[in-house]
C-alpha cells in the first residue's frame, strides 16, 4: 500500500513541477511579446496577458503592412523603372516605368513568370545572373530591342538605350533599377550633328583666311610680319580643331566604314612614328625604352593606328620631364577556348609589368583591380555602345599595348574624364616644359578612344604605381577572320 502512495506522490510532484515550468515559459513568452519585466506581469491573469500580446502582435503586423504598402506605392510612382526577381529568375514585382521601358504586356503580380519569357533580353538576364553570383551591385548599358506581339504596334515600338543598376537581395532575389536613356542619347547625337554641321561650314572660310595670311606674310614690312604669323598659327589651330571634330564625328557615326584594314606589324609602326617626331624628342632628351618580345601582327587600319601612336607619344612627351624615359610595351596574349566570345574579356588578367628598363611591379594585379574591371572581366558598357552593336567575328587572341611616361601622372579626379571631348586636365599635370608649344585642341584622346573602339578594342588610363607617370593601356582583339 505504501508503495502505491509513494508512486502517487512522485507522480503528483512531477506533474506539479512540469506545470510550474510550463507556466514560467508562458509568462516569459508573454513578457517578451509585451516588452515588460516578468515581475510586473504576474499581476495579470494568463488570459489577459495572451490577449495583450496578440493585440500588440496584430498592431505590429498592421504597421509592417502599412509600411510595405507605402514602399510599394513609392516604387510604383518612381520616375525610374524597378523590377524584382526571385531565386528562380521569376518576375515577382515590376513598377509602371519598368513595364513601359521593357514593353512587358503579359505579366500578372499573382502569377510570377520567368523574366526571359516576358523580356527577351540576354543582357538583362546576364546582369541578374552576375549580380546573384557575385553578390555585388552591377551596372550595365545596352540597346534594348522590344518584341512586339501586336502587328499594329510594330511601327510605334523602337529600340532604346537602357541603363540598369542591380542589387543583390536576401534569399537569392535581385532588384534592378532601369533608366531609359534614349532621349539623352538622341540629344547627344543631335548636339554632335549640329556641331559637325557647324564645323563643316567653318572649314572653308578658315582655310581661305589661312591662305590669305600665308600669301600676305612676305608682302608686308618685317616689323609687322609677326602679327600675320600669329594670325596664321591661330587660324591653322582652328582648322585643325574643325578637322579633328569632323573626324571624331565620322568615327562615332560609322566606325567600321572608316577603316581600311591591313596586316600590320605594330612594333615597326610604333618605331616609325617615334622616328618621325625625333626632332621634338631630341630637344627634351627623352628616350624610348621598348619591350616587344616578338613581332606582333594584327589587322588594323595603319593610318588610324599611326594617329593613335602619334597622339599618345605627343601626349607623353609633352608631360614628361627632360632627359626621362617613355616605356612602350607590346605583347600578344592568348584566350582560352572558353573565353573566345567577343563580348568577353579582352584582358582576362593584368600581368606583372616588366620592361627592359628594369621596372617590376609585383603588386600590379592587386593595385589595378579597377583597370581590370574596365578591360577585364567583361567588356565595358561604353565599349559595347561604342561598337554600335556590330557583330564582330570570334576573338582568338588580343594585343596589349602599354605606354608609360615618367612624369607626374594624372590627377585622380581627372582620370574618369580623360577621354571626354575638350577635357584638358593641365592643372593636374603642370610641368616646366614646352607644353604651351605643343598645345592641343582637347580632342586628341577622344579621337584615340574612338579609333580603338572602332577596332573593337578598349583603352584605359591610370598612373603607373612605380614610375608615377601616366599609364595608357590599349587592348586590341585579334579576330578569327576579318
Amino acid at each position: 500500500m505504501w508503495q502505491f502512495l509513494l508512486g502517487i506522490a512522485i507522480a503528483s510532484s512531477f506533474f506539479l513541477w512540469y506545470q510550474y515550468k510550463q507556466t514560467q515559459k508562458i509568462i516569459q513568452l508573454v513578457s517578451d511579446l509585451q516588452n515588460v519585466d516578468s515581475d510586473d506581469i504576474i499581476s495579470f491573469s494568463l488570459m489577459s496577458r495572451f490577449r495583450r500580446a496578440i493585440h500588440q502582435s496584430l498592431r505590429y503586423q498592421e504597421k509592417l503592412a502599412h509600411n510595405l504598402k507605402i514602399n510599394e506605392e513609392l516604387l510604383m510612382a518612381a520616375p525610374v523603372g524597378y523590377l524584382q526577381v526571385d531565386e528562380e529568375d521569376r518576375l515577382i514585382f515590376c513598377n509602371q516605368q519598368a513595364l513601359e521601358i521593357l514593353n512587358i504586356q503579359r505579366w500578372q503580380p499573382t502569377r510570377p513568370r520567368l523574366i526571359l519569357e516576358l523580356v527577351h533580353s540576354y543582357e538583362l538576364d546576364q546582369l541578374i545572373v552576375q549580380t546573384r553570383d557575385r553578390q555585388s551591385p552591377e551596372v550595365k548599358e545596352w540597346v534594348f530591342h522590344p518584341v512586339c506581339l501586336e502587328g499594329s504596334q510594330m511601327r510605334e515600338v523602337r529600340s532604346i538605350l537602357c541603363c540598369a543598376s542591380s542589387l543583390p537581395l536576401p534569399n537569392g532575389q535581385v532588384g534592378v533599377f532601369l533608366q531609359n536613356q534614349q532621349t539623352l542619347r538622341e540629344l547627344r547625337q543631335s548636339r554632335n550633328q549640329w556641331f559637325s554641321d557647324l564645323a563643316h561650314e567653318l572649314r572653308t572660310p578658315l582655310t581661305s583666311i589661312h591662305l590669305v595670311t600665308e600669301f600676305l606674310v612676305d608682302r608686308i614690312p618685317a616689323v609687322e610680319q609677326r602679327w600675320l604669323q600669329q594670325m596664321s598659327q591661330q587660324t591653322k589651330r582652328l582648322i585643325d580643331l574643325v578637322q579633328n571634330w569632323l573626324e571624331l564625328s565620322q568615327l562615332e557615326k560609322d566606325p567600321l566604314q572608316t577603316l581600311q584594314l591591313q596586316s600590320v606589324e605594330i612594333g615597326s609602326l610604333a618605331h616609325n612614328i617615334w622616328q618621325s617626331i625625333s626632332p621634338l624628342v631630341q630637344t627634351k632628351g627623352i628616350t624610348l625604352q621598348v619591350d616587344i618580345p616578338e613581332p606582333v601582327y594584327i589587322k588594323v587600319d595603319p593610318t588610324r593606328l599611326e594617329q593613335v601612336f602619334l597622339n599618345l607619344f605627343h601626349n607623353s612627351i609633352k608631360h614628361s620631364p627632360a632627359n626621362s624615359e617613355i616605356c612602350l610595351e607590346i605583347k600578344t596574349k592568348h584566350l582560352s577556348p572558353s573565353r573566345t566570345d567577343p563580348t568577353l574579356s579582352l584582358s582576362p588578367e593584368l600581368p606583372e609589368f616588366t620592361s627592359s628598363t628594369g621596372l617590376t611591379d609585383a603588386t600590379s594585379t592587386q593595385n589595378l583591380t579597377d583597370l581590370t574591371e574596365k578591360i577585364g572581366s567583361k567588356r565595358s558598357p561604353e565599349l559595347l555602345i561604342g561598337s554600335r552593336g556590330t557583330d564582330y567575328p570570334e576573338v582568338t587572341d588580343y594585343i596589349e599595348i602599354n605606354i608609360i611616361d615618367s612624369g607626374q601622372g594624372f590627377d585622380e579626379t581627372d582620370i574618369p574624364y580623360i577621354f571626354e571631348r575638350f577635357y584638358r586636365g593641365d592643372s593636374s599635370r603642370k610641368r616646366h616644359s614646352s607644353a604651351e608649344e605643343l598645345g592641343g585642341s582637347g580632342l586628341g584622346l577622344a579621337i584615340v578612344q574612338q579609333i580603338i573602339l572602332a577596332h573593337g578594342g578598349a583603352i584605359a588610363a591610370r598612373n603607373h604605381p612605380l614610375t608615377g607617370g601616366a599609364w595608357l593601356q590599349i587592348t586590341l582583339p585579334k579576330f578569327s577572320e576579318l
